[in-house]
């Protein structure tokens, strides 16, 4: 199912920052292709297949919970070599 160009422009305008006329192009295309995935799994035949909200048991546990103490905040940053006082100092990762 090809996207009409408004829908294209509506979720375009989500984007930041704003895409240009031949961006939207692509970004149709891919988006396309996107719904045309979703179209093949809604065709799939499920008949006879028990509808399941969770997959993995609720009782299945890898190993059992146990509480027990933790750090300090000063053994923490004991050996970081870059923390002020009470933080560890990390690099910027976003802009």
């Amino acid at each position: 199912m090809p996207l009409e160009k408004i829908q294209v422009d509506r979720i375009a305008t989500l984007v930041r920052p704003k895409l240009p006329p031949k961006e939207r192009e692509k970004l149709a295309a891919e988006l396309a292709l996107i719904v045309g995935y979703f179209e093949q799994i809604r065709d799939i035949n499920t008949d006879g297949i028990e509808s399941q909200s969770v997959l993995i048991p609720a009782d299945s546990r890898l190993r059992d919970e146990n509480v027990q103490p933790s750090l300090s905040q000063e053994q923490a940053l004991a050996n970081d070599r870059d923390s002020d006082s009470e933080f560890f100092r990390v690099l910027k990762v976003l802009g």
